[in-house]
């Protein structure tokens, strides 16, 4: 499953989409784009498709869409092979979709590009699969006119064919058709899709799973691919240009039965195709029998007649109750197994999935998980509390920040089935797959192995699920948000300040007497700083409760405050007012010692602050008048004195990072980075890095750089991050987006903040907040919420900040805080 991009639908119908089925950079390009989405309450899970981003512009093409789309859902129901299209929707004013049931699913395109071509065993398999759901198809008068590699999905089970009608909704008969690998020349010239077209495309998506090369010629296969000379033969018949050439469905399951036989007898070992048992479909070291004897699970190779009315070789295809020559092909291991592991991921990955619906409050209970079979359901204990390891569903708040709290027992750990439907029930952040049959189907080795998975490793790539999400009244744009010993998260909104507990979200304080602004300041003595709206004060954050206000510094006091510049241990350093009637010109600084109650010292401070750094040995005061270049100012921390003071070019406030060891000042200059001696020396420049090019354009902007025990982190405008050596300026790494966006302006860039242990680098932007390993710039999960807006219309009601402690991040996105766990 592929995180959605920036430019994907969130929902569709009643569909939260929470992930791509089809990779990026794929050198097949799918015909639509496919999704993976939840119905409310997580009860149903489903294949949704939709028209490409590009025929945005084209009215008609929504239109053939969906005609195709409701043409398939009459035609595609009760074939064996072919994934029924069971929901349709959309209209002029939205867009168009199909939904079918979702069970774990890979696109063909990806396995090849991933896992290189496939064994002949799997080759055939697949062939004779969509064989017989075609010659089903063309024995109804209908051409299935979309068979292309892309349509073809492996799931453990056996192949799933998809995109009906394709070739019709790229354009309509007697309009040329864009070339296409897969496509037949007499459709590409504009020709009706017919029975004989859909054999040219068979073939050539059968050429492309043994090469790995799409190619509208006959396949030359890979010399290490043993292939029967008659399967070789046969690919190139259904090739031919004149499609009174190319074999019937019928004639092509005929011909492919012998390189079937062929190949079970001229291998040997795991490559050995198996011969079903009759009624069983499974493997037999003979052929199976013919005739009333052969079960729904057995295979007809030899020519006689078929069970119970069905079609022996000399006249078509078994497809009584679902059955054919592909079911005792489609055994367990037809795939290889890395293709397995593949499937058993992606079903762990949309277990795991949240949306941003399953995170939202709720006022209503959810119900309890559905039993699994051979489990039994759960049960309240006396005095109605919850059962051991699942937590109550949330009731609506009684405060104006709604909190939402998932169960302890996550997604992952109740992994159990995935049914031939698809659907999982969510409960509070939980979900069970149960199946959609009477009957629990059997397990796939596919879903045996995501079934042991243990629930307490996270996906890789996969976010984090978020501990808990506040919904706020009004978010406060002017506080910055603060991580306390890994233990509480300092929130406001416009009337509050608000501590919540980090592992549980639990509300444990809210103070309507205090609306902070700025950052707050965690002090050496276990209290916080904040700067209220009127006064200054320290309070205790386990309770809220006030430890100190001072008298001095507040808005009525003898020297009122402008703003906290630092704080370090109990001393605090302020812009301060040199009495009531001061006015910005004649301002302080000074550094007050909480623990002594007394003002340490007080100096001068230049005219018009924008901004402070604190050194291990100096506070760095930036002050710039209008038209005039900032100008920074050392203080000794201890005394108080004027250590040195200096201009740097290129350098705007806001725009820079101080690093300690060694003493170096780091600017963004749009897409040029400078390193700057920074101390009492002159200053000079000692290295300079410029922006990559990507996306065929240079970079236009650095982002604000950031620091950490002599390195340096920075995003660019088009979302790369760096590492880079804060002493000599060597890039050490870059990462780059996977997502294609235009380079984006200076205020859109990516804020980067890093772990205070220094081991995860996090970079929050508009578009989603990434994390990466420090050490060597892998990316670790990408997270994103769904956007603001009154319709999910993609809209940023505030760009998303991260805030971080060693085990949390805490995301805070427009209206709604995220606690996610980085351990």
């Amino acid at each position: 499953m592929e995180p959605l991009r920036q430019d994907d639908p969130r929902r569709l119908g009643p569909y939260a989409l929470v992930g791509r089925l089809d990779p990026a950079g794929t050198e097949i390009r799918p015909a639509g784009r496919r999704f993976l989405g939840l119905t409310p309450g997580g009860d149903r899970t489903a294949l949704v498709s939709t028209v490409p981003a590009e025929y945005a512009d084209d009215p008609a093409h929504p239109h053939r869409f969906r005609a195709e789309a409701l043409a398939a859902q009459r035609l595609t129901a009760g074939h064996p092979w072919v994934l029924p299209v069971t929901e349709v929707g959309g209209s002029e004013a939205s867009p168009v979709w199909c939904a079918s049931p979702y069970r774990p699913a890979l696109p063909l395109p990806t396995v090849v590009e991933t896992h290189g071509p496939l064994p002949l065993r799997t080759v055939l398999a697949i062939g004779t699969a969509l064989g017989e759901a075609l010659a089903q198809l063309h024995a109804g008068g209908t051409a299935h006119a979309g068979v292309t590699a892309d349509a073809v999905l492996l799931t453990a089970e056996g192949p799933r064919l998809t995109g009906y009608g394709t070739a019709r909704v790229t354009a309509p008969d007697g309009e040329p058709r864009t070339p296409h690998p897969f496509l037949a020349p007499e459709q590409i010239t504009g020709g009706r899709p017919r029975p004989l077209g859909d054999l040219y495309a068979l073939a050539a998506v059968l050429g492309y799973a043994l090469t790995g090369r799409p190619r509208g010629t006959a396949p030359d296969p890979d010399p290490a691919t043993p292939c029967p000379a008659q399967l070789t033969a046969l690919l190139r018949a259904c090739l031919a240009a004149d499609p009174s050439d190319r074999p019937s469905a019928e004639e092509f399951l005929r011909r492919l039965s012998h390189d079937v036989r062929d190949a079970s007898r001229g291998t040997s070992g795991a490559d050995r195709l198996p011969m079903a048992a009759p009624g069983t479909g499974g493997a037999s070291s003979g052929p199976p029998p013919s005739g009333p004897g052969a079960g729904p699970g057995g295979t007809v190779l030899d020519g006689s007649a078929a069970p119970r009315g069905g079609v022996g070789l000399n006249g078509g295809t078994v497809l009584d109750s679902g059955a054919g020559r592909a079911a005792g092909l489609l055994i367990p291991g037809w795939l290889p197994r890395r293709v397995s592991a593949a499937l058993a991921v992606q079903a762990a990955a949309v277990l795991a999935a949240e949306t941003d619906e399953d995170l939202a409050p709720s006022a209503v209970s959810a119900p309890g998980p559905a039993p699994v079979q051979g489990a039994p359901m759960p049960t309240q204990l006396d005095g109605g509390a919850s059962p051991v390891g699942v937590s109550a569903a949330p009731t609506a708040p009684d405060r104006p920040g709604a909190l939402y709290r998932p169960s302890p027992l996550s997604r992952r750990s109740l992994l159990t089935a995935v049914s031939s439907g698809a659907a999982g029930v969510a409960v509070g952040g939980s979900v069970a797959w149960t199946a959609t049959t009477e009957e629990p189907p059997t397990l796939s080795p596919a879903e045996r192995l995501a079934s042991r998975r243990k629930s307490h490793r996270r996906l890789k790539g996969a976010p984090p699920t978020p501990k808990w999400r506040y919904d706020f009244t009004e978010p406060a744009k002017k506080f910055f948000p603060l991580l306390w010993q890994d233990k509480v998260a300092l929130l406001a909104d416009g009337t509050a300040a608000t501590g919540i507990d980090i592992r549980t979200g639990e509300e444990l304080w809210r103070r309507k007497d205090t609306s902070p602004s700025g950052q707050a300041w965690p002090l050496g003595n276990g209290l916080v700083l904040l700067a209220g709206s009127d006064d200054l004060l320290a309070l205790n954050p386990r309770d809220g409760e006030v430890e100190w206000r001072s008298k001095r510094y507040r808005k009525s006091g003898r020297r009122p405050y402008a703003t906290i510049l630092a704080a370090h241990g109990t001393v605090i350093w302020l812009v301060v007012d040199n009495d009531r009637s001061s006015t910005p010109d004649n301002r302080s600084v000074a550094a007050y010692d909480l623990a002594e109650d007394r003002e340490l010292w007080t100096a001068p401070l230049p005219t018009d602050y924008q901004e402070s750094h604190l050194l291990p040995d100096a506070l760095v005061v930036v002050t710039a008048k209008k038209g005039e270049p900032e100008r920074f100012t050392a203080f000794n921390r201890r005394t108080g004195d004027k250590t040195w003071a200096r201009t740097y070019k290129s350098v705007r406030a806001g725009q820079f990072t101080t690093v300690a060891a060694p003493a170096t000042l780091v600017a963004a200059d749009k897409g040029m980075l400078h390193g700057y001696e920074l101390g009492e020396s002159d200053g000079k420049e000692q290295w300079k890095v410029e922006a990559a090019d990507t996306h065929d354009q240079a970079v236009d902007f650095f982002g604000v750089p950031t620091s950490h025990k002599g390195a340096v982190y920075v995003a660019d405008s088009a979302y790369g991050t760096y590492r880079i050596d804060a002493r000599t300026g060597k890039v050490t790494w870059r990462s780059e987006a996977d997502f294609d966006l235009k380079p984006a302006d200076r205020h859109s860039t990516p804020d980067t903040a890093v772990t205070p242990d220094g081991k995860v680098l996090v970079s929050a932007g508009n578009v989603e907040v990434d994390a990466y390993e420090t050490r060597n710039g892998t990316l670790l999960w990408r997270f994103t919420d769904l956007p603001g807006g009154k319709s999910g219309d993609g809209t940023v009601l505030q760009r998303r900040r991260a805030v971080l402690s060693d085990k949390y991040a805490l995301v805070v996105s427009g209206r709604s805080a995220y606690a996610l766990p980085l351990d």
